[in-house]
């Protein structure tokens, strides 16, 4: 169980670093205000979700797991579609990341508390 939390800490942080690399490209093709922020919101959520998934592993291993602790210090590559038209890109990159991944995410913790 240490183990998992640790791989969910450094794949939360993961998922943390790719939210706000996406900020500037879709800043670039004329974003909302409104979703820029909202983008910026949780890319520190799920920098706080790192966080809870780490102190998860230290518990369940009863001290410091360095791959807990490892900082995600690379740069993230975000997907790309290969659309000519960045604004589509964007829209699928958004629709990929925000709608598609994060609803698996919460079927995944809806099976795993029933």
């Amino acid at each position: 169980m240490a183990q998992h939390w640790a791989r969910r800490a450094r794949s939360e942080a993961r998922v943390g670093r790719a939210f706000f690399a996406m900020v500037p490209r879709l800043r670039a093709v004329g974003a909302a205000p409104l979703v820029l922020s909202l983008l910026e919101i949780s890319a520190q959520d799920e920098q706080v979700h790192a966080e809870i998934c780490r102190q998860l592993s230290v518990s369940y291993a009863g001290k410091e797991l360095e791959l807990a602790t490892e900082a995600v210090d690379y740069e993230v590559k975000l997907p790309e579609f290969g659309c000519e038209d960045e604004r589509l890109e964007m829209a699928l990159l958004v629709a990929g990341m925000c709608c598609v991944n994060e609803t698996i995410a919460t079927a995944w913790i809806e099976a795993n508390l029933a």
